[in-house]
């Protein structure tokens, strides 16, 4: 049992470095704003960019974070893209 449960540590403290450094990776790239000049002027939210093209209505979800009704300085990479993925499989 020994055996398995540091393995299993071993396993898990590895992928958690691997996160960690793709993260990192991605610091520098994150989306802040989105500008889509072809939808026209963009309402922004604290987390959002919305469009409103014609009938349709263009949410953009970047990474920026509030909290408490204000906007942190720090971006999370990846969290407008995961929070786009949610709301297309809902």
């Amino acid at each position: 049992k020994f055996v398995l449960g540091a393995m299993s540590s071993m396993m898990t403290k590895t992928t958690e470095e691997a996160c960690k450094a793709t993260i990192k990776e991605y610091l520098d790239i994150t989306l802040p704003d989105c500008f889509i000049p072809e939808l026209g002027e963009a309402k922004q939210g604290k987390v959002r960019d919305i469009y409103f093209a014609g009938k349709n209505v263009v949410m953009v979800t970047n990474d920026r974070v509030s909290a408490f009704d204000f906007i942190l300085p720090n971006l999370i990479p990846f969290k407008g893209q995961v929070l786009c993925g949610i709301s297309e499989w809902a």
